[in-house]
Protein backbone atom coordinates (compact mmCIF):
# COMPACT_ATOMS: atom_id res chain seq x y z
CA UNK A 1 0.00 0.00 0.00
CA UNK A 2 1.57 3.50 -0.97
CA UNK A 3 1.37 6.74 1.26
CA UNK A 4 0.70 10.29 0.25
CA UNK A 5 3.98 12.47 0.32
CA UNK A 6 3.12 15.72 1.60
CA UNK A 7 3.72 18.23 -1.66
CA UNK A 8 2.05 20.82 -3.92
CA UNK A 9 4.62 20.76 -6.45
CA UNK A 10 2.96 21.18 -9.15
CA UNK A 11 1.03 23.21 -12.68
CA UNK A 12 -1.56 22.24 -15.18
CA UNK A 13 -0.87 23.22 -18.59
CA UNK A 14 -1.71 26.95 -19.25
CA UNK A 15 -0.56 27.70 -16.09
CA UNK A 16 3.00 28.33 -15.07
CA UNK A 17 3.09 28.28 -11.55
CA UNK A 18 -0.85 28.02 -10.09
CA UNK A 19 -2.02 24.38 -9.23
CA UNK A 20 -5.45 23.12 -10.76
CA UNK A 21 -8.01 24.35 -8.24
CA UNK A 22 -8.18 24.52 -4.93
CA UNK A 23 -8.85 20.65 -3.96
CA UNK A 24 -5.81 20.05 -5.48
CA UNK A 25 -3.83 22.63 -3.46
CA UNK A 26 -3.78 20.85 -0.05
CA UNK A 27 -1.31 19.00 1.49
CA UNK A 28 -2.41 15.61 1.78
CA UNK A 29 -1.76 13.37 5.41
CA UNK A 30 1.55 11.07 5.20
CA UNK A 31 0.32 8.65 6.67
CA UNK A 32 -3.29 8.32 4.73
CA UNK A 33 -2.96 5.45 2.81
CA UNK A 34 -3.18 5.36 -0.88
CA UNK A 35 -4.97 2.89 -3.36
CA UNK A 36 -2.19 1.00 -5.20
CA UNK A 37 -2.21 2.09 -9.13
CA UNK A 38 -3.94 -0.26 -10.85
CA UNK A 39 -4.00 1.21 -14.33
CA UNK A 40 -2.07 4.09 -15.99
CA UNK A 41 -3.72 5.42 -18.87
CA UNK A 42 -1.44 7.81 -20.50
CA UNK A 43 -1.76 10.40 -23.64
CA UNK A 44 1.93 10.60 -24.84
CA UNK A 45 1.22 13.34 -27.27
CA UNK A 46 1.30 14.40 -30.30
CA UNK A 47 1.62 17.88 -30.56
CA UNK A 48 -0.81 20.14 -31.98
CA UNK A 49 -3.18 17.60 -31.44
CA UNK A 50 -5.22 19.65 -28.94
CA UNK A 51 -3.29 18.38 -26.34
CA UNK A 52 -3.88 21.52 -23.72
CA UNK A 53 -7.66 21.35 -24.22
CA UNK A 54 -7.43 17.32 -22.92
CA UNK A 55 -5.25 18.87 -19.88
CA UNK A 56 -7.62 21.48 -19.02
CA UNK A 57 -10.65 18.96 -19.26
CA UNK A 58 -9.33 16.56 -16.86
CA UNK A 59 -8.19 19.61 -14.24
CA UNK A 60 -11.97 20.70 -14.61
CA UNK A 61 -13.44 17.25 -13.96
CA UNK A 62 -10.60 16.18 -11.54
CA UNK A 63 -13.20 16.19 -8.54
CA UNK A 64 -15.88 14.70 -10.57
CA UNK A 65 -13.49 11.48 -11.93
CA UNK A 66 -12.04 10.90 -8.94
CA UNK A 67 -15.52 9.75 -7.33
CA UNK A 68 -15.65 7.65 -10.48
CA UNK A 69 -12.27 5.80 -9.14
CA UNK A 70 -10.32 8.15 -12.09
CA UNK A 71 -7.17 10.53 -10.86
CA UNK A 72 -6.62 12.86 -13.60
CA UNK A 73 -3.08 13.78 -12.36
CA UNK A 74 -2.37 17.34 -12.97
CA UNK A 75 0.96 18.10 -15.18
CA UNK A 76 3.77 17.83 -13.40
CA UNK A 77 6.77 20.17 -13.69
CA UNK A 78 9.74 18.45 -14.88
CA UNK A 79 8.42 14.96 -15.27
CA UNK A 80 8.80 14.17 -18.29
CA UNK A 81 12.06 15.54 -18.65
CA UNK A 82 13.06 13.35 -15.84
CA UNK A 83 11.26 10.21 -17.82
CA UNK A 84 13.35 10.74 -20.97
CA UNK A 85 16.90 11.50 -19.56
CA UNK A 86 19.24 10.12 -21.77
CA UNK A 87 21.30 8.33 -19.42
CA UNK A 88 17.81 6.26 -18.10
CA UNK A 89 16.69 5.80 -21.51
CA UNK A 90 20.09 3.61 -22.50
CA UNK A 91 19.73 1.48 -19.49
CA UNK A 92 16.37 0.34 -19.90
CA UNK A 93 16.92 -2.37 -23.02
CA UNK A 94 18.54 -4.47 -20.93
CA UNK A 95 16.92 -4.26 -17.99
CA UNK A 96 14.09 -6.37 -18.92
CA UNK A 97 12.24 -7.74 -15.84
CA UNK A 98 14.76 -7.31 -13.40
CA UNK A 99 15.04 -5.30 -10.28
CA UNK A 100 16.48 -2.16 -12.06
CA UNK A 101 13.30 -1.96 -14.05
CA UNK A 102 11.27 -1.91 -10.68
CA UNK A 103 13.30 1.03 -9.31
CA UNK A 104 13.27 2.91 -13.04
CA UNK A 105 9.09 2.40 -12.50
CA UNK A 106 9.07 3.62 -8.94
CA UNK A 107 11.51 6.41 -10.26
CA UNK A 108 9.05 7.85 -12.69
CA UNK A 109 6.06 7.50 -10.40
CA UNK A 110 7.60 9.18 -8.06
CA UNK A 111 7.12 12.67 -8.96
CA UNK A 112 3.31 11.99 -9.72
CA UNK A 113 2.55 9.89 -6.22
CA UNK A 114 2.85 13.31 -4.37
CA UNK A 115 0.10 14.65 -6.69
CA UNK A 116 -2.51 11.67 -6.02
CA UNK A 117 -5.95 11.47 -5.02
CA UNK A 118 -6.13 8.24 -4.01
CA UNK A 119 -8.38 6.79 -6.71
CA UNK A 120 -6.47 3.26 -8.66
CA UNK A 121 -6.65 4.13 -12.04
CA UNK A 122 -4.38 7.51 -13.04
CA UNK A 123 -4.74 9.43 -16.00
CA UNK A 124 -2.30 11.72 -17.31
CA UNK A 125 -1.58 13.95 -20.81
CA UNK A 126 1.89 14.99 -21.27
CA UNK A 127 3.09 15.83 -25.32
CA UNK A 128 6.38 16.42 -23.96
CA UNK A 129 6.53 12.38 -23.06
CA UNK A 130 7.39 12.08 -27.23
CA UNK A 131 10.37 14.75 -26.88
CA UNK A 132 10.10 18.53 -27.88
CA UNK A 133 7.82 19.14 -30.42
CA UNK A 134 10.89 20.05 -33.04
CA UNK A 135 11.42 16.20 -33.10
CA UNK A 136 8.98 15.97 -35.64
CA UNK A 137 10.97 17.41 -38.18
CA UNK A 138 13.96 15.02 -37.23
CA UNK A 139 14.32 11.05 -38.91
CA UNK A 140 12.75 9.26 -37.59
CA UNK A 141 10.23 10.55 -37.02
CA UNK A 142 10.20 11.43 -33.26
CA UNK A 143 12.97 9.52 -32.08
CA UNK A 144 12.78 9.49 -28.85
CA UNK A 145 9.28 7.59 -28.41
CA UNK A 146 10.83 4.01 -28.24
CA UNK A 147 12.93 5.24 -25.16
CA UNK A 148 9.37 6.87 -23.83
CA UNK A 149 7.45 3.62 -24.63
CA UNK A 150 10.22 1.56 -22.81
CA UNK A 151 10.08 3.50 -19.72
CA UNK A 152 6.69 3.95 -19.12
CA UNK A 153 6.23 0.23 -20.29
CA UNK A 154 8.28 -0.51 -16.65
CA UNK A 155 5.14 0.88 -14.73
CA UNK A 156 3.83 -2.16 -15.33
CA UNK A 157 6.14 -4.04 -13.32
CA UNK A 158 5.65 -8.20 -13.07
CA UNK A 159 3.13 -10.57 -12.04
CA UNK A 160 0.20 -8.67 -10.90
CA UNK A 161 1.17 -5.57 -11.99
CA UNK A 162 -0.38 -2.44 -13.32
CA UNK A 163 -2.04 -2.19 -16.89
CA UNK A 164 -0.15 0.64 -19.03
CA UNK A 165 -2.15 1.97 -21.73
CA UNK A 166 -1.02 4.86 -23.94
CA UNK A 167 -2.67 7.05 -26.25
CA UNK A 168 -1.65 8.78 -29.06
CA UNK A 169 -3.38 11.78 -30.93
CA UNK A 170 -2.73 12.25 -34.44
CA UNK A 171 -2.96 14.68 -37.60
CA UNK A 172 -2.44 15.16 -40.95
CA UNK A 173 0.71 16.62 -41.58
CA UNK A 174 -0.06 19.19 -44.20
CA UNK A 175 -1.38 20.81 -41.11
CA UNK A 176 0.02 19.36 -37.92
CA UNK A 177 3.95 20.38 -39.53
CA UNK A 178 2.95 24.28 -40.00
CA UNK A 179 1.66 24.14 -36.49
CA UNK A 180 4.60 23.02 -34.80
CA UNK A 181 6.95 24.92 -36.96
CA UNK A 182 5.38 28.23 -36.04
CA UNK A 183 4.98 26.89 -32.10
CA UNK A 184 8.72 26.53 -32.28
CA UNK A 185 9.12 29.86 -33.17
CA UNK A 186 8.82 31.05 -29.72
CA UNK A 187 11.28 28.52 -28.22
CA UNK A 188 14.16 28.43 -31.26
CA UNK A 189 15.65 30.60 -34.06
CA UNK A 190 14.20 28.45 -37.29
CA UNK A 191 16.41 25.91 -38.05
CA UNK A 192 18.63 27.09 -41.51
CA UNK A 193 16.72 27.45 -44.88
CA UNK A 194 13.26 27.53 -42.36
CA UNK A 195 10.24 25.64 -43.46
CA UNK A 196 11.26 25.62 -46.98
CA UNK A 197 13.93 23.11 -46.02
CA UNK A 198 11.40 21.20 -43.85
CA UNK A 199 9.10 20.82 -46.82
CA UNK A 200 11.65 19.00 -49.15
CA UNK A 201 12.39 17.00 -46.98
CA UNK A 202 9.36 15.72 -45.80
CA UNK A 203 8.10 15.63 -49.77
CA UNK A 204 10.99 13.52 -50.30
CA UNK A 205 10.62 10.97 -47.36
CA UNK A 206 7.31 11.86 -45.42
CA UNK A 207 6.63 10.80 -41.80
CA UNK A 208 4.32 8.16 -40.82
CA UNK A 209 2.11 7.51 -37.87
CA UNK A 210 1.80 4.15 -39.37
CA UNK A 211 5.34 3.66 -38.49
CA UNK A 212 5.13 5.64 -35.76
CA UNK A 213 2.98 3.33 -34.32
CA UNK A 214 4.79 -0.06 -35.50
CA UNK A 215 7.91 1.55 -33.19
CA UNK A 216 6.23 2.16 -30.12
CA UNK A 217 4.59 -1.17 -30.53
CA UNK A 218 7.76 -3.18 -30.82
CA UNK A 219 9.81 -1.31 -27.94
CA UNK A 220 6.85 -2.04 -25.63
CA UNK A 221 4.70 -5.30 -26.78
CA UNK A 222 3.47 -5.52 -23.15
CA UNK A 223 1.54 -2.12 -23.03
CA UNK A 224 -1.38 -1.21 -24.96
CA UNK A 225 -1.60 1.54 -27.37
CA UNK A 226 -4.83 3.30 -28.59
CA UNK A 227 -5.21 6.38 -31.05
CA UNK A 228 -7.38 8.82 -31.56
CA UNK A 229 -7.80 11.52 -34.78
CA UNK A 230 -7.51 14.93 -33.76
CA UNK A 231 -10.72 15.99 -35.79
CA UNK A 232 -12.72 13.38 -34.04
CA UNK A 233 -11.53 15.40 -30.60
CA UNK A 234 -12.15 18.70 -32.01
CA UNK A 235 -15.66 16.74 -33.03
CA UNK A 236 -16.89 14.54 -29.94
CA UNK A 237 -14.60 15.92 -27.30
CA UNK A 238 -16.62 14.01 -24.49
CA UNK A 239 -16.61 10.66 -26.49
CA UNK A 240 -12.79 10.78 -27.13
CA UNK A 241 -12.28 12.20 -23.12
CA UNK A 242 -14.14 9.08 -21.48
CA UNK A 243 -12.50 6.84 -23.95
CA UNK A 244 -9.23 8.38 -22.46
CA UNK A 245 -10.31 7.95 -18.66
CA UNK A 246 -11.97 4.69 -19.02
CA UNK A 247 -15.39 5.74 -17.99
CA UNK A 248 -18.27 8.21 -18.66
CA UNK A 249 -16.69 11.83 -18.40
CA UNK A 250 -20.37 13.54 -18.81
CA UNK A 251 -22.15 14.90 -21.74
CA UNK A 252 -21.44 18.67 -20.72
CA UNK A 253 -17.98 19.93 -20.97
CA UNK A 254 -16.96 22.66 -18.53
CA UNK A 255 -16.23 26.15 -19.66
CA UNK A 256 -12.44 25.19 -19.22
CA UNK A 257 -12.47 22.79 -21.44
CA UNK A 258 -13.75 24.41 -24.48
CA UNK A 259 -11.71 24.89 -27.09
CA UNK A 260 -9.43 28.07 -28.23
CA UNK A 261 -10.31 29.75 -31.19
CA UNK A 262 -9.04 28.13 -34.77
CA UNK A 263 -6.64 31.05 -35.02
CA UNK A 264 -3.28 28.69 -35.37
CA UNK A 265 -0.70 28.92 -36.78
CA UNK A 266 -0.45 33.00 -37.40
CA UNK A 267 -0.47 33.89 -40.75
CA UNK A 268 2.69 33.96 -43.09
CA UNK A 269 3.43 37.61 -42.71
CA UNK A 270 3.71 37.11 -38.49
CA UNK A 271 5.70 34.12 -39.31
CA UNK A 272 8.41 35.87 -41.38
CA UNK A 273 8.65 38.59 -38.74
CA UNK A 274 9.20 36.08 -35.81
CA UNK A 275 11.77 34.20 -38.54
CA UNK A 276 13.90 37.31 -38.88
CA UNK A 277 14.52 37.71 -35.09
CA UNK A 278 18.33 37.81 -34.11
CA UNK A 279 19.18 34.02 -33.74
CA UNK A 280 21.39 34.30 -30.68
CA UNK A 281 17.93 35.70 -28.74
CA UNK A 282 18.17 34.20 -25.08
CA UNK A 283 14.54 31.94 -25.09
CA UNK A 284 12.66 34.22 -22.46
CA UNK A 285 13.58 37.13 -24.91
CA UNK A 286 12.91 35.22 -27.92
CA UNK A 287 9.12 33.51 -26.01
CA UNK A 288 8.38 36.72 -25.05
CA UNK A 289 8.98 38.92 -28.75
CA UNK A 290 7.25 36.25 -30.79
CA UNK A 291 4.26 36.01 -28.69
CA UNK A 292 3.94 39.39 -29.32
CA UNK A 293 4.17 39.17 -32.91
CA UNK A 294 1.60 36.64 -33.00
CA UNK A 295 -0.78 38.40 -30.93
CA UNK A 296 -0.42 41.36 -32.53
CA UNK A 297 -0.59 40.06 -36.19
CA UNK A 298 -4.15 40.54 -38.09
CA UNK A 299 -5.63 38.18 -40.60
CA UNK A 300 -3.09 38.38 -43.11
CA UNK A 301 -2.20 35.77 -45.55
CA UNK A 302 -2.69 32.05 -44.15
CA UNK A 303 0.31 30.15 -43.30
CA UNK A 304 -0.27 27.15 -45.51
CA UNK A 305 3.17 26.05 -47.03
CA UNK A 306 1.93 22.99 -48.83
CA UNK A 307 0.45 23.46 -52.23
CA UNK A 308 -3.14 21.73 -52.44
CA UNK A 309 -1.45 18.87 -54.78
CA UNK A 310 0.59 18.49 -52.06
CA UNK A 311 -1.80 18.72 -49.24
CA UNK A 312 -4.09 15.95 -51.03
CA UNK A 313 -1.40 13.63 -50.82
CA UNK A 314 -1.05 14.04 -47.48
CA UNK A 315 -4.61 13.55 -46.81
CA UNK A 316 -4.35 10.33 -48.62
CA UNK A 317 -1.02 9.41 -47.10
CA UNK A 318 -3.27 10.26 -43.52
CA UNK A 319 -5.98 7.90 -44.71
CA UNK A 320 -3.78 4.94 -45.54
CA UNK A 321 -1.91 5.08 -42.72
CA UNK A 322 -5.08 5.52 -40.26
CA UNK A 323 -6.13 1.68 -42.46
CA UNK A 324 -2.62 0.63 -41.75
CA UNK A 325 -2.84 1.18 -37.99
CA UNK A 326 -6.27 -0.57 -37.77
CA UNK A 327 -5.32 -3.73 -39.66
CA UNK A 328 -2.95 -3.93 -37.11
CA UNK A 329 -5.59 -4.53 -34.48
CA UNK A 330 -9.17 -3.50 -34.85
CA UNK A 331 -9.20 -2.14 -31.39
CA UNK A 332 -6.08 0.40 -31.17
CA UNK A 333 -8.35 3.27 -33.20
CA UNK A 334 -10.83 5.47 -31.22
CA UNK A 335 -13.69 6.04 -33.36
CA UNK A 336 -16.84 8.01 -31.61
Amino acid sequence: MNSAVLSTDFVVAGSSAKPADAACAQSFDISRPLEPVRRWRIHIGAHETATPRLQRSLAALRSELATRGVDGIPRAVGFAEALLNRPLGARLLPLGGSLIASRVARGIAAPLEALRRGPGTLVLSEDRLLGSPRRVFSEPFYPMAEQAAQTLATLAGGGDGAEVTLFLSVRGFQDHLPAIYARELRALPPPAGGFEAIKRRVLARPPSWFDLVRRLRAAAPGVSLRVWRHEDHAAHSEAILSAFVGCDAGTSAPPLAEAAPDDWPPPIEAIREAEALPADLAQPARRALVDEIFAAAGPGTPFRPFSAAERGAFEAAYAADLDRIAALDPRILIRP
